[in-house]
């Protein structure tokens, strides 16, 4: 979806705020001016020899290296910390004190009055531990030495047990069945509906409440704590619902993010207690993953952390050893090192700043172990089948990591630790590796897998004939090649759009990936702007194409002959289309030739006889028409890249 205009407002503030070398100098860069351009070597990948470039417009950047990326400040940020496009916007409006304005959509007006609800009920937490019934709850906070200002900053509260006054907080403000608000409590996860009576209760009774707070810190869900005494599960959860998803989330990120992105450092711990008493002694950086093996949407806020080191703070046992096995599942992939600070079997951050003090806790994290020596460690002791389970594992952390270099070096690493032949261990990686389910190689299981070729490939390469299909592929990824190279001519000189408007209106259906770049340049032209590169990103918003934009326009950047390589690029397109339709129209023909034959009804023979006589009119007329082109004519980009098809 295109952003209204109040919002594109915010993008241009933000860019006007922070520029891409900004951002690249931040990241180590230091960019030498050449020519009317600043470049560096690449931040999205190793080189020696600077191919970064920024400019001529300053917030506007391409690598012609081997990313062959480019874009503005927001594209930027999207390919170095490997977000989305709205994570960029709201992390470049952050680190720029812009303030965004609420974007209005079917899903936040499906989302707000769930996190209306969430939010009433931390303030009724929050109320009932302060009340009478929360005394309890206050002592053993004070008792575990939490100070009013961590309760205050985390929301903490309470939740009193059915029989105590103020009960049920929830369900007694929202009223009995059939109201949608009560209905919109049990689907956030704040109310159940009784099997017997069918009465509404409370899902959290006579627990400590800890909100649970996405990276925007808005609540979606809560942690209940046990109070000291009570029989029961530790913690019981906010269950899974459209606004709370355990792998998307990661506890007192929103209040750790700022002083990551500063620090270039991010403690992971087990729990929610764990990260109040860091933050309460100082460590501001630390957040937690709830109990889950991280996914992929952990690591995407990691990286938004620009974090270069992860330090996890977890127990010494072996419950410690598997929750960071767990926790490094998802994070192996980022371009960070990651450290294990393992605690001594029964302790918990809290007991060794109460023990050590900050200076203690510095001086742990400081003795972190590489993740990869802490793993092989844990190994050591075993041997057996135990041992080969455990190099198991190890593998499937190794194929995790970004690229074969990195994993060699970490095989190298097992080998060694544990005293490995390193052949014998690439050789079973390998055949692992390249393993799917029940032992099939990966390659096995898709090679019978039926390919979809593009929509017209297959109607046209039908109809031409078997000894035909290689042309019309051809002559499709020439067509594509034209209509990428129009995109690429007008984002180098706006002024030519007028001449290609029609072409690409007509050349690009609705359900076309490229319609949406059209669509925006149409937007811009109409609107009295230019369709330059700049304003065409902001035009597109988050839309797919965006990542495809900057290079197109690198493909003819520079070029002094725009407008005579526009005619040229035209009509080779028209010549390609000429092409297919004589496939198509030679295709029909060889199927009413098949049924002029003798074995046919003579009213179908004397049908495809007259149906015949049309084609070959036809195919005269296409054939006119293409002899009649220049025969000096030939494509304008076969240069062109396969990275530039729309």
């Amino acid at each position: 979806m295109s952003p209204d205009p109040e919002f594109k407002r915010s993008l241009e503030e933000i860019k006007a705020r922070l520029t891409p070398e900004a951002l690249i100098r931040e990241w180590g860069k230091e960019p030498a001016q050449k020519s009317n351009r600043l470049w560096a070597t690449c931040p999205l990948h190793e080189e020696s020899t600077p191919s970064f470039a920024i400019g001529p417009d300053p917030g506007l950047w391409y690598c012609f290296g081997s990313c062959s990326k480019g874009g503005d400040l927001f594209d930027l940020i999207c390919a170095r910390l490997g977000i989305e496009f709205m994570e960029a916007v709201e992390f470049a409006a952050q680190r720029t004190g812009v303030e965004l304005p609420k974007r209005r959509g079917p899903e936040n007006k499906r989302e707000e009055p769930g996190l209306a609800l969430l939010a009433r009920a931390e303030e009724i937490y929050s109320k009932a531990l302060k009340g009478a019934s929360g005394r309890a709850a206050r002592e053993y906070l004070q008792s575990r030495g939490y100070e009013a200002s961590t309760i205050e900053a985390f929301g903490i509260g309470y939740a009193p047990a059915s029989n105590m006054a103020g009960g049920n907080p929830i369900s007694a403000l929202l009223g009995g069945r059939g109201n949608a608000t009560l209905e919109l409590a049990e689907a956030v996860g704040l109310v159940r509906i009784g099997d017997r009576d069918g009465r509404p209760y409370d899902f959290f009774r006579h627990r400590l409440m800890i909100p649970i707070r996405d990276e925007r810190g808005r609540t979606v869900g809560f942690g209940g704590r046990i109070m000291p005494g009570e029989e029961g599960p530790k913690y019981v959860n906010t269950p899974e619902t459209p606004w709370f998803k355990k792998g998307r989330v990661i506890y007192g990120f929103d209040r750790a993010l700022g002083h990551a992105q500063r620090s270039k450092q991010l403690i992971l711990v087990e729990g929610y207690t764990d990260v109040m008493s860091l933050h309460q002694g100082g460590f501001l950086h630390a957040a937690a993953v709830l109990g889950t093996a991280t996914t992929e949407a952990h690591s995407r806020l990691v990286r938004r952390s620009g974090a270069q080191q992860v330090q996890l703070l977890f127990d010494g046992d072996d419950a410690g050893r598997k929750a960071a096995h767990k926790a490094l599942k998802g994070l192996l992939g980022l371009d960070a090192e990651i450290f294990v600070v393992p605690l001594d079997s029964g302790n918990d951050p809290a007991d060794i700043l109460d023990s050590e003090g900050v200076s203690g806790m510095s001086a742990r994290l400081e003795m972190g172990r590489p993740w990869l020596e802490f793993m092989i460690a844990g190994l050591q002791p075993l041997s057996g089948s135990e041992r080969v389970r455990g190099i198991g594992e190890m593998f499937e952390m190794v194929a995790a990591l970004s690229g074969g270099l990195l994993q060699d070096e970490a095989l190298k690493g097992i080998a060694d630790g544990l005293d490995y032949p390193l052949e014998v261990l690439r050789t079973e990686y390998r055949e692992r590796k390249g393993a799917g389910p029940r032992g099939r190689s990966v390659q096995g299981q898709v090679s019978g897998a039926t390919m979809v070729p593009m929509a017209s490939a297959p109607k046209e390469a039908g109809k031409a004939g078997l000894e035909d299909a290689q042309t019309v592929k051809q002559l499709e990824n020439r067509c594509r090649h034209a209509l990428a190279a129009l995109f690429s001519v007008v984002l180098n000189d706006p002024g030519l759009f007028p001449r290609v408007r029609a072409v690409l209106d007509q050349e690009l259906p609705l359900e076309d990936p490229g319609r949406p770049l059209f669509d925006a340049m149409a937007a811009l032209w109409d609107a009295d702007k230019d369709p330059s590169l700049d304003l065409v990103l902001n035009e597109l918003g988050d839309q797919p194409i965006r990542a495809k934009v900057a290079g197109l326009q690198a493909t003819f950047e520079g070029d002094d002959e725009l407008t005579e390589r526009t005619g040229t690029i035209l009509d080779d397109l028209k010549k390609c289309r000429n092409e297919l339709e004589i496939l198509k129209v030679n295709g029909r023909i060889r199927e009413q030739e098949a049924l002029c034959h003798d074995t046919q009804p003579e009213p179908v023979r004397r049908k495809a006889e007259g149906t015949l006589e049309a084609l070959y009119q036809d195919l005269m007329e296409l054939i006119r028409c293409r002899n009649d082109e220049d025969p000096a004519s030939t494509s304008a980009h076969s240069n062109l890249a396969q990275s530039t098809q729309v």
